[in-house]
């Protein structure tokens, strides 16, 4: 599978009516590179098996950044951001962003080549999107719910008040839309938006707070 940026982006703007950067990595960033607060995590993760997906992060990052005009580097960046955000999955890291500073919470979330397990849908859907996830037919039921995972993860990352919340807080107006509304059970006010992608082998998400 070959994902494109400049085609994600066309996708993405369409889904969610703003423009939205995205910037793909295969290669990690040579550890030379990394800036002074990157070295530091660089160090402690050392010998752990997600070094390179880490690298490949920072890397995505930073072709991001360059677009997006920020003149701080990756390493100062604190998550959850209100314009960008990181994912990871198989041979790629994906950065998404946008210069729109509308939003108050920006997330992105990427799952390939995985699925959850049978009954993991209580521990991240709310009642009523268990209901329907058990709607819909057993063969279809596992891609359904990774989409549905992607969803959720996005919105938690476009949370800026995440840190004491759950999954299952977010609630999907219509579970079954690629593209929607989406809102968080500690204000019922809030708004979010989200669209998400189907790709060969998984779903790529991007999702905002209003």
């Amino acid at each position: 599978m070959f994902l494109d940026a400049q085609s994600l982006e066309e996708e993405f703007g369409a889904k969610l009516g703003l423009p939205v950067l995205i910037s793909l990595a295969r290669e990690p960033v040579a550890p030379e590179a990394l800036d002074p607060q990157e070295r530091e995590a660089y160090a402690r993760l050392q010998g752990n098996p997600r070094l390179e997906c880490w690298l490949r992060g920072r890397m995505a990052l930073r072709n991001l950044l360059s677009r997006l005009d920020e003149s701080n580097g990756p390493g100062t960046l604190c998550f959850p951001h209100k314009v960008i955000s990181l994912s990871h999955s198989g041979p790629y890291a994906v950065a998404a962003g946008v210069k729109s500073r509308a939003t108050s919470g920006f997330g992105v979330d990427l799952e390939l080549s995985r699925m959850p397990k049978p009954g993991s849908e209580r521990f991240f859907l709310n009642a009523q999107e268990q209901v329907w996830i058990h709607t819909a037919p057993p063969i279809s039921r596992p891609r359904e719910l990774l989409r549905l995972w992607t969803v959720k993860e996005a919105l938690f990352k476009a949370n800026p008040h995440n840190r004491d919340s759950l999954l299952g807080h977010y609630g999907l107006i219509d579970p079954e839309a690629l593209a929607g509304q989406a809102r968080w059970r500690g204000d019922e006010s809030i708004r979010y938006r989200y669209g998400t992608l189907a790709l060969d082998d998984g779903f790529l998400t991007i999702a905002f707070r209003t």
